[in-house]
């Protein structure tokens, strides 16, 4: 049950005390920090055990790598199949949703669920012994958990750690990867942003494509002018896909599907896709609605924190994903934003994604989130949030009024933000998601 360290103290010990673990392992560099938790579920007799902190990266830039082979090896033949004797219906994790209004909610996943979407997904991409994968997203949310943990020790590859993504690590991104035979990584858009905006190696664009085999993008919408950019300056083309913390994988692009903009390929080998009026009822081909699935590997349910135990969720149920999209007639997804997120003005229904799509075009715009705000005679009005690039010259007033005259010549007049505001970065959870709901706040609020 990974829990990510900044979450806080009072998070963190109700957490520990409704999952009643075993055992609890730390790092030094932590156990400070943790201490009131910690203390108070030592005292329940629980072990802890408090490991010497690790270092990723010493002055020199060394950094290990894992190498699940290796396991193998150390523990001979015995070790070579570590899953044989393990139940595929016992629960293998507990991940904590990075929740911000409530407690975050305990996802329970099975042996069989994880390993098997692992396995399915790197089908889809050839991940094999070769693979070696750059590990930057948190390991407590499943990006870092499932995608670049569990993903590539399935295939039998090997994984860098590289440590968190930080405003120092676009500088020496490339060099890194490059010094460590790195082939394959999942990142952001956010990130992508940031590495494009920061790399200042003039040699890095033409060597990308030689030593980078696979780059997956994924927790956020990948805006199409940041992907044909990206591709553009590296060579190296980006892959889509689509997933929840609860039924882990669904999507990926293959190579038949890059023939179709804006996808995010086609549902993994037992996974069913299907879009869903708000009354229920299933939509044709390329009509919008409400994105249900079916999945193989659902998660075993969530934590009932009430008696700590899992509470069973019905693997054969449709799982409301909240999403809103559209199936091509070749059964491609595509998915166009959060149903919640949708902004209604004046009676009609505008799609948030359709005006970042056409802001993050404009070459001075890094970042952009477009949120609906309450309004007393609308009932919502729209606002652009946006962070603009380091080199941006002129006025912001100019800018506004320039990114608005785009909005309306190839928006309806309806769909215009009304305000554009100029931050200096948006709200990001720990995976890169725009934490809208806060940005909702500050921006009805002024604060």
């Amino acid at each position: 049950a990974p829990i990510n360290p900044d979450l806080g103290d009072e998070t963190i010990e109700y957490l520990i005390s409704h999952i009643a673990p075993g055992l609890v392992l730390t790092s030094t560099d932590l156990v400070g920090s943790l201490g009131e938790a910690l203390r108070g579920q030592v005292s329940c007799a629980v072990e802890a055990v408090v490991l010497e902190s690790v270092v990723l990266e010493t002055n020199d830039g060394d950094i290990p790598a894992f190498d699940p082979g290796s396991l193998a090896e150390a523990g001979g033949a015995a070790s070579a199949d570590p899953w044989r004797n393990v139940d595929d219906e016992a629960v293998f994790s507990i991940c904590f949703t990075s929740g911000t209004t409530e407690r975050p909610k305990g996802v329970a996943h099975y042996v069989g669920g994880l390993l098997g979407n692992a396995t399915a997904f790197n089908e889809v991409y050839g991940f094999d012994g070769g693979t070696r994968m750059a590990h930057y997203f948190p390991m407590a949310y499943m990006a870092g958990f499932l995608n670049t943990l569990l993903s590539p020790c399935m295939a039998g590859g090997s994984v860098l750690l590289t440590g968190k993504f930080g405003p120092m690590t676009p500088l020496k991104f490339w060099r890194t990867l490059r010094q460590h035979d790195a082939n394959t990584l999942w990142v952001s858009p956010t990130m992508l942003s940031a590495v494009m905006a920061l790399d200042r190696d003039p040699d890095t664009a033409e060597g990308v494509g030689g030593h980078i085999k696979t780059i997956c993008v994924g927790t956020a919408p990948l805006p199409a002018s940041l992907k044909t950019t990206f591709e553009d300056r590296y060579g190296v083309t980006l892959n889509e896909s689509y997933g929840s913390s609860e039924l882990l994988y669904i999507t990926a692009v293959s190579d038949s599907d890059r023939q179709s903009p804006g996808t995010v390929g086609v549902p993994l080998r037992g996974v069913v896709a299907r879009i869903v009026d708000h009354q229920g009822n299933d939509q044709p081909a390329d009509h919008e609605g409400e994105i249900r699935l079916r999945s193989d590997y659902s998660f075993a349910g969530y934590v009932d924190y009430a008696n700590g135990r899992v509470e069973p969720y019905a693997a054969q149920s449709w799982f409301h994903t909240g999403d809103s999209g559209h199936l091509d007639p070749a059964g491609r997804l595509f998915v166009t934003g959060r149903i919640k997120d949708i902004i209604i003005k004046g009676g009609i229904n505008v799609s948030p994604r359709a005006i970042e799509e056409i802001l993050h075009r404009h070459p001075q715009v890094q970042h952009v989130a477009v949120v609906g705000v309450p309004h007393e005679f609308f009932g919502e009005d729209i606002v652009a949030a946006i962070v603009v690039s380091e080199q941006t010259p002129g006025n912001s007033v100019d800018l506004a009024k320039e990114l608005q005259d785009i909005c309306r010549s190839r928006l309806s007049e309806v769909e215009v933000p009304s305000r554009i505001e100029f931050l200096k970065e948006l709200p990001l959870s720990s995976t890169g998601k725009v934490q809208k709901a806060e940005l909702r706040r500050y921006l009805a609020n002024g604060t």
